[in-house]
This record gives C-alpha cells, sequence and structure tokens, in this order.
C-alpha cells in the first residue's frame, strides 16, 4: 500500500466574484427611492478555504481531507446612495452569496444560497449645506458559513472537498501520480458571484436596487 510523508497537505480555494465592481449600476435596478448601488473589492483579495488531511493515518486510502473552518470572510465595499429628497433615508442593505433581481419595490434572490444583512457606506440628501451626506460602513467582511452554500446550482455551489476531488480526478486522468498531487501543496480558484441589496426609506415605504 502507498504512504505518502505529509499528513497536514495544506490546499487553498479562493470564491471571489462581484455582482458589480465599482461602477453605476443600471437605473433598471433601482427603485425611485435608489440612485445607486454599486459593491466591489479593493485590492487582491482572495477568500482563501483552506484544506487540510484530517487522517491521521499516513495511507492514500485513508486521506480525509476537509475544509479547516466553517466560515469564509469576504472582504467588500458596498455603497448605496439614495434618491435626491430630504424625505428619504437609507433603510438597510443585504448580501446575497448568488445572484438577485428587482420585483416591484423588493429584491428577491433568484440564485443565491445565502443572505445575511449587512451594513453599507451610504449617502442621502440633506439638502443643508453641501447637499450629501456618507455614514461609513464595511466594517465587516461578509460572512458565509460553508455547510449553507455547499448545495446548490453548480454555478454557485460552493464544496471545498468536491473541488478538490475534481482537481485529483483531472490530475491522475492526465497521466499524474495520485501520491505525488497529495504530497504537494495545492492551489486552485473558482469564481462565484455576490450581490448587494440596498434599501432607502420614506417613513415606512422602504424600496431597493441593486
Amino acid at each position: 500500500m502507498k504512504k505518502f510523508v505529509l499528513t497536514t497537505s495544506l490546499l487553498a480555494l479562493t470564491a471571489t466574484a462581484l455582482n458589480s465592481t465599482g461602477f453605476a449600476n443600471s437605473p433598471r435596478s433601482n427603485s425611485d427611492f435608489v440612485k445607486d448601488v454599486t459593491l466591489s473589492m479593493e485590492g487582491i483579495n482572495l477568500n482563501m478555504i483552506e484544506l487540510k488531511n484530517m487522517s491521521g493515518s499516513k495511507l492514500v486510502s485513508k486521506v480525509n481531507v476537509q475544509p479547516v473552518n466553517s466560515v469564509m470572510n469576504i472582504p467588500l465595499k458596498g455603497f448605496v446612495q439614495c434618491s435626491k429628497s430630504k424625505k428619504i433615508d437609507f433603510d438597510k442593505g443585504r448580501m446575497y452569496f448568488g445572484t438577485a433581481q428587482r420585483q416591484g419595490n423588493k429584491i428577491v434572490p433568484v440564485n443565491a444560497l445565502y443572505e445575511d444583512s449587512y451594513h453599507p457606506t451610504f449617502k442621502v440628501w440633506t439638502g443643508v449645506l453641501g447637499g450629501w451626506i456618507a455614514e461609513a460602513g464595511n466594517a465587516e467582511a461578509f460572512k458565509v458559513p460553508l455547510a449553507n452554500i455547499k448545495n446548490g446550482h453548480p454555478s454557485v455551489r460552493v464544496d471545498p472537498v468536491e473541488e478538490f476531488n475534481k482537481k485529483l480526478e483531472e490530475h491522475v486522468n492526465g497521466g499524474g501520480d495520485e501520491l505525488d498531487f497529495l504530497k504537494q501543496d495545492q492551489f486552485f480558484s473558482i469564481m462565484r458571484p455576490v450581490s448587494l441589496a440596498g434599501y432607502c426609506n420614506k417613513g415606512a415605504d422602504s424600496r431597493g436596487g441593486m
């Protein structure tokens, strides 16, 4: 039986994709209370999912590759600008791992596996000297539990072990040796969509954009 030396072979998976990258969104994506919503990622931010052989055995047949952490932290920069009216204020933001779309005055998930509240930077019209006023946000990363995104449409789901096994299979089918693959640290990446919805309100009436 083959044996290998490294029992803690480290692997990495990145999942980085944005619904928009800092440019103004289409007016069709906004209700009349929302002027603009943008989502971006500054610099090179690799959302690492570290994989490790959790088996104490050195037998290739006993390899048990699993994620080290259960949550992926995605550092994003969201911005929401409300419409130009003193009566309209920022209400809330919501982040989706996957895609969403505007239906009427609401934003609904279309192919999203996880969603949570998110506080972006926002700008509202005051009507006083200077006009617009902004409040900073984006203090925390978008925290995505891996258990919530493991199953679903192939274009959205992230199953790190499945991705690792695909790379191993490609390596072996291409004439490579399984043992050599397992002995080396591996790095591979995938792209997945992330969407931001922003809501502005006039009194009790809240309307979204993305």
